[in-house]
């Protein structure tokens, strides 16, 4: 290690042990932050995943006869010579399985004047029980999958190069075969999502005659067994907060 760089490391480390004493630890404990002091002291934030910023997409598929959508947020440019794209995708996803017979996706990117029914149609059912597509106004991509087209900026159709399993989660990798600009209207973000669309009491306000024996993620389907959900709970599985849980009744 250069000689400077470790008298300032040195400094900054141990500045920092100073300041993280000299405050109310009881204080930061009840906030529900935790210390690490092996070799450096970390802060961590108990929520900071939640606090990671995403896109609002429609992903969807087809193999054969066979159509699959699902809602996605975790999608991103992965490479730009050749453009490449990388979408995570939970593994009991029906959308997933098809994607992996088929090798090609069509992501819809989500405008901001998207109503929470279109994304509660692709998002809170699934494809092996019903034609997402059927009744709506849709467009048949380069690869041949259906897309969404009302409340969607732009089209990315793909061709998978790679797939990696990551345990609750399939990703893949693809190569940009075509792209569209539909409208410019501002994409929603995850963000936007919770803030201007999605209901606030989705979830929460319980039939009163039945009787709440469990919660589960609208996300990923993992159920918390226990009638009363913490506000700051986040699923073990997709990260997803308390407020994308839906009541499971006796």
């Amino acid at each position: 290690m250069n000689f400077g760089l470790h008298i300032g490391y040195s400094c900054v480390v141990s500045f920092y042990h100073k300041e993280i004493h000299r405050s109310d630890m009881s204080s930061a404990a009840r906030k529900g932050r935790q210390f690490h002091t092996s070799g450096c002291a970390k802060l961590m934030e108990v929520n900071v995943l939640s606090k990671m910023s995403y896109g609002m997409y429609i992903l969807s598929s087809k193999y054969r006869d066979r159509s699959s959508a699902c809602v996605v947020d975790a999608c991103i440019q992965a490479g730009s010579d050749p453009n490449k794209v990388l979408v995570s995708v939970m593994h009991k996803n029906f959308t997933r399985k098809v994607i992996e017979k088929s090798g090609v996706f069509c992501l819809a990117i989500l405008a901001e004047n998207c109503p929470f029914e279109v994304i509660k149609h692709f998002g809170y059912q699934s494809s092996k029980n019903v034609d997402k597509f059927d009744g709506l106004t849709t467009f048949t991509d380069i690869n041949g999958v259906p897309c969404l087209l009302s409340y969607v900026c732009a089209s990315i159709s793909v061709r998978v190069t790679d797939i990696i399993d990551i345990g609750s989660h399939t990703v893949f990798i693809g190569k940009v075969k075509d792209q569209k600009l539909l409208t410019n209207a501002m994409p929603m973000t995850y963000a936007y999502y919770q803030a201007n669309v999605k209901p606030k009491d989705l979830g929460k306000s319980a039939d009163a005659d039945k009787k709440i024996v469990a919660w589960r993620c609208t996300v990923c389907g993992f159920v918390y067994n226990d009638p009363v959900l913490p506000d700051d709970y986040l699923c073990p599985v997709c990260g997803q907060p308390s407020s994308d849980f839906v009541p499971v009744y006796e």
